[in-house]
């Protein structure tokens, strides 16, 4: 008696990745649809804060812009400092016994200016608030691979195993292929310390595999395909 079926389809899952969804397990295919179904309405909530989000931002950073070019240049404030220090020195009559005390001076008088610049600035310009790019409770981020560290890893030969497993067919779009046009995946990459237990290997067509995003997956193929 099988041990598992998937919720979506009933497929039976003993040998083939089962992954968990709210707490219903899923074939691959049954598990990508159940996500997209359950993620629409928070894709299209997240969708209008993050535009409500970057409408905020662009107000802040052009503010932020005007802020910038409001303060002191560098060299007007050398010239409050090196005033400062002529002064010192033509009001002490000293010119080479000042001239340190007097740059000390100046640079504090011309931080201190600098600062009270700002500070008016800012008063005349309230600062618009800086959003928090908004974050949310995917399903995706919840989703779990049973099994994906279990039983006996396939060392070698695993690629053969697997395609004669899933029949040839993409478990992604469902179509059979000939071998040479399929690709065993790792739904957990290896990069992430995912291994080569069956129930974390997949038959996908090569389209499919390029374009497989999940588990932070990246193909070879750095260029998404658009035909096989």
């Amino acid at each position: 008696m099988a041990r598992y079926h998937c919720f979506s389809c009933g497929k039976n899952l003993d040998g083939h990745p089962k992954i968990e969804i709210e707490g219903s397990v899923n074939c691959f295919s049954c598990a990508k649809k159940a996500v997209a179904a359950l993620d629409y309405h928070t894709e299209l909530k997240h969708a209008r804060e993050v535009k409500a989000h970057d409408v905020e931002y662009e107000k802040w950073k052009r503010w932020d812009e005007r802020r910038r070019q409001a303060e002191p240049s560098p060299k007007f404030l050398l010239g409050v400092a090196l005033v400062v220090v002529a002064l010192c020195a033509f009001f002490l009559a000293n010119l080479i016994f000042f001239i340190l005390p007097g740059l000390i001076v100046g640079f504090i008088v011309s931080h201190i200016f600098s600062k009270n610049e700002k500070a008016d600035w800012i008063r005349r310009n309230r600062e618009p608030v800086l959003p928090k790019y908004p974050s949310n409770n995917f399903v995706r981020d919840r989703i779990k691979l049973i099994g994906e560290t279990c039983g006996t890893p396939l060392l070698s030969g695993y690629r053969e195993k697997i395609l004669k497993r899933d029949d040839y067919k993409c478990q992604n779009c469902g179509r059979q292929f000939p071998a040479d046009k399929l690709e065993v995946h790792h739904i957990q990459p290896q990069a992430k310390g995912g291994r080569h237990y069956p129930s974390n290997l997949v038959t996908l067509c090569y389209l499919c595999h390029v374009n497989e995003i999940w588990f932070g997956h990246k193909h070879k193929m750095r260029k998404r395909a658009t035909s096989v």
